[in-house]
C-alpha cells in the first residue's frame, strides 16, 4: 500500500505541473470494485467463498505534433492479500505506457511503440479482458496503415515471455557456459514467447464489414545439456480467420471463424533403463472455430441466438496424431463461453473441444435500468467416455462378465459417447449511477450434465455465481 501511495502522489503531483504548463495534457482514470460469492463447485453442502477484487487505473496523455504520449498506472488487488493492514502486496504495474506516431515518414502510417492493450472485433480473438481485475496487455510495437474510411491494416509484433535479460556490456554466449553440477558444456537458447501478426479491417458499406487476421504465436523453449533434449511446450502456431457484420434493417449478425495450424513437440519419454529420450518428433496442429449470432434489435432492446463450434480432438480416434482442440488464446473469453468461466481454455474440457447454443436478452427498463439474460447449452464437440454417478454422486458399479458368466467383481460403468456438459443461465441487472459510475448486480446458474459431473467426481448440484460490480470513471 506504501509503494502504491508514493508512486500515485508522485504520478498525481506530476501530472499537477504539467496541467499547470500546458493544458494539453489529459488526465483520468477508472476505479473497478467486484465482490464475488463463489458456488461453482456443484456442491451445495461446502462454504462458498467471498472475495472482493479492486482495480485501480490512473491515466495521463499528452498529443505533441502528430505524437500521443500515454502512460496508465495499474494497481490490481484482492481485499485482504496484504496480510495485514500494514503489508503491501507490491503489485504495482504499468498497465500501458506508449508513444503512438501519426502519419510517419509523411505516410497514411501510424507507430505505435511500447506496452499497450490490442482489442479487435468482438475480442474473440485477440481481446483486453476488460473483465479482469488485471487485464491484458501487449510487449512490442504496432503499425496502423490507414487507407481511408474502406480500409486500414494492423501489423503487429509482440513479445509476451523473454528470458533474455539486459546486457548492459559483452558477455559469453550460454553456449559457452560450464553446468556448475556437471562441468559439462550448457548448450541452451534464450526462451521466448511471441505475437505477430496483421489485422484488416474493411468496410464495404455503411451496414456491412468485414475483418481479416492472421497471426503466429511461438514459443522457444529448448534446453540441450549433455546432448540430451528436453522439451517444454515449444510450438509455432498460425491462425487465420474473419469476421463479419452485417445489419439488415432490424437484424444484425456477426459471423466469425478461425483456423489454426502449425507443429508442437509431443513431450518426449526418456527409458528409465538407457536415459535415452524417445518420441521426439511434432505434432500437426489442425484446428477451427465457428461462430454464427443473429440478434433483432427492438426499440428498448433486443432478442437473439446463436452458436459457437471449438474443435476437439477424439480421444478414441488411434489413427489421427493431430491436435485438433481449437486454443482461444489470446480472446476475452469471458464474453461469450458463459460468464461463469468454465470454459475459457481448451483444457477445460480435457481437448474435446466445445459447441456453445445460446439465447441473448438484453431490454432497458429505464434510462437507468438495464437487464439481461442469456441462456447456454454446452456441449463437447467430440464424444468421450465417461465414469457415470448416481444422484447421490457414488460411482456406478457393473458386474464384470467373462465368456459369458458373472465373476462376483465389479467395474466402475462408463457412459458411452457422452457430449453433454450442462446448461448455464447468466441474469444480470445493471444501474446507471451517473454518466461516469455504473452498478452491476450478475446472477449466474449452472446445471451439470454427465461429462462435468464426471469432471467434477460426481458433484452435481446446480452452482451459483453471484457479483455486485462498481465501475467508476473519472
Amino acid at each position: 500500500m506504501k509503494k502504491f501511495l508514493t508512486y500515485t502522489s508522485l504520478f498525481l503531483m506530476i501530472s499537477g505541473v504539467l496541467f499547470a504548463e500546458d493544458s494539453d495534457w489529459q488526465f483520468n482514470g477508472q476505479i473497478q470494485s467486484r465482490t464475488e460469492a463463489d458456488g461453482t463447485d456443484f456442491n451445495n453442502e461446502t462454504y462458498m467463498p467471498i472475495h472482493t477484487s479492486l482495480r485501480t487505473r490512473i491515466n495521463v496523455s499528452k498529443e505533441y505534433s502528430g505524437a500521443l504520449f500515454f502512460a496508465q498506472l495499474s494497481d490490481s488487488r484482492l481485499f485482504g492479500s496484504s496480510g495485514s493492514t500494514m503489508n503491501s502486496t507490491s503489485n504495482l504495474d504499468i498497465h500501458q505506457a506508449y508513444v503512438k506516431m501519426s502519419k510517419l515518414f509523411d505516410m497514411p502510417m501510424n507507430l505505435q511503440l511500447g506496452r499497450f492493450e490490442m482489442a479487435y472485433g468482438t475480442q474473440r480473438f485477440i481481446g483486453a479482458v476488460g473483465w479482469h481485475y488485471v487485464g491484458r496487455a501487449f510487449d512490442g510495437a504496432r503499425f496502423t496503415f490507414d487507407f481511408g474510411d474502406m480500409l486500414k491494416l494492423d501489423v503487429f509484433s509482440t513479445v509476451e515471455r523473454e528470458s533474455v535479460s539486459y546486457k548492459g556490456n559483452p558477455k559469453p554466449h550460454p553456449a559457452d557456459l560450464l553446468d556448475p553440477k556437471t562441468h559439462e558444456y550448457m548448450l541452451s537458447y534464450p526462451e521466448n514467447k511471441t505475437l505477430h501478426g496483421l489485422w484488416a479491417k474493411l468496410k464495404l458499406n455503411k451496414d456491412n464489414k468485414v475483418d481479416v487476421f492472421a497471426y503466429m504465436e511461438g514459443n522457444r523453449v529448448v534446453e540441450v545439456l549433455d546432448d540430451t533434449i528436453n522439451f517444454d511446450n515449444d510450438f509455432m502456431r498460425t491462425n487465420l480467420g474473419l469476421s463479419y457484420w452485417g445489419t439488415f434493417d432490424k437484424l444484425s449478425i456477426i459471423f466469425e471463424s478461425a483456423y489454426q495450424m502449425g507443429t508442437q513437440p509431443l513431450k518426449p519419454d526418456q527409458d528409465s533403463i538407457t536415459g535415452i529420450w524417445t518420441n521426439n518428433e511434432d505434432q500437426n496442429i489442425a484446428a477451427y472455430t465457428v461462430s454464427l449470432q443473429a440478434k433483432y434489435n427492438y426499440g428498448d432492446g433486443s432478442i437473439g441466438l446463436g452458436m459457437d463450434m471449438l474443435s476437439g480432438t477424439d480421444s478414441k480416434d488411434s489413427v489421427n496424431t493431430d491436435n485438433n482442440s481449437y486454443s482461444p488464446s489470446f480472446g476475452t473469453n469471458h464474453k461469450f463461453y458463459g460468464h461463469m468461466d468454465y470454459f475459457i481454455s481448451e483444457n477445460n474440457t480435457g481437448g474435446s473441444g466445445l459447441n456453445d447454443l445460446y439465447l441473448m436478452f438484453n431490454h432497458k427498463l429505464s434510462d437507468k435500468f438495464n437487464v439481461g439474460l442469456n441462456a447456454h447449452l454446452f456441449m463437447t464437440n467430440q464424444a468421450v467416455d465417461v465414469t457415470e454417478f448416481d444422484s447421490d454422486g457414488k460411482i456406478v458399479e457393473v458386474e464384470i462378465i467373462e465368456d459369458g458368466l458373472p465373476t462376483g467383481r465389479f467395474e466402475p460403468s462408463k457412459i458411452k459417447d457422452a457430449n453433454m456438459l450442462g446448461q448455464e443461465f447468466d441474469l444480470m441487472f445493471k444501474y446507471k449511477f451517473n454518466d461516469k459510475a455504473t452498478i452491476t448486480w450478475g446472477n449466474s446458474f449452472f446445471m451439470a450434465g454427465d461429462v462435468m459431473v464426471d469432471a467434477w467426481k460426481g458433484n452435481q448440484d446446480i452452482s451459483y455465481w453471484t457479483y455486485l460490480m462498481i465501475t467508476a470513471n473519472f
